[in-house]
């Protein structure tokens, strides 16, 4: 195993989902595992026993240890990935998004965020899904999927005034956020996206 890389991902991994400290993730960790490494001496923070000091070693690239199985196997549940992940073997954190990718050509953050978004509460959101499932299963995606070529074209291809406005607009926000703009622009159309998913199916 590469103990660098192993270190690397997890530390990255551990970020991208949301845990900003080691702490809050040996937190969580003790939530949903409560009866591990409670009598651990190393790393005792508060009273999380010595998964914290675990989670330190583990992401210390220059820490000589053996990751334990088990505990690396929570780590994985807690972090949604496939353990081949942090050990080097896969490229992408879950063998799924690895198929995902290869198929549709999306990025594994566009899938992680894909797969987010079929358990959002918000119904814009869970609108946006439908609408986009709508679209690509229906048998006018080739019209569709031509339209927003057309439309991808005009909007960053050229320096036509438009794509120089929605730049200004978008440039210091996130995916999230345009889309979460973009989405409430377009509630109306969505509506009817929607609808028309209903009535036909």
């Amino acid at each position: 195993m590469n103990k660098i890389l192993f270190s690397n991902r997890l530390a990255d991994l551990r970020k991208m989902r949301g845990f900003k400290t080691q702490y809050a993730l040996a937190k969580t960790y003790n939530e949903k595992f409560p009866a591990k490494h409670r009598n651990d001496a190393a790393g005792n923070e508060g009273n999380l026993g010595g998964i914290f000091g675990t989670i330190k070693n583990y992401e210390n690239p220059n820490k000589e240890i053996s990751p334990k199985l088990s505990i690396v196997y929570n780590l994985c549940d807690i972090l949604e990935c496939d353990i081949d992940y942090l050990l080097g073997k896969i490229d992408v954190p879950r063998h799924e998004t690895a198929d995902i990718m290869s198929v549709t050509g999306l990025t594994d953050d566009a899938v992680y965020f894909l797969n987010t978004l079929k358990d959002c509460n918000d119904p814009i959101w869970r609108d946006g899904l439908k609408a986009v499932n709508t679209l690509l299963s229906e048998s006018h995606f080739d019209r569709c999927a031509d339209f927003w070529g057309r439309l991808s074209l005009f909007l960053f291809s050229s320096n036509t005034p438009y794509r120089v406005q929605f730049g200004e607009r978008f440039q210091d926000l996130s995916a999230e956020e345009v889309l979460a703009i973009l989405l409430r622009e377009n509630e109306g159309v969505l509506r009817k996206i929607r609808q028309e998913g209903l009535n036909n199916g």
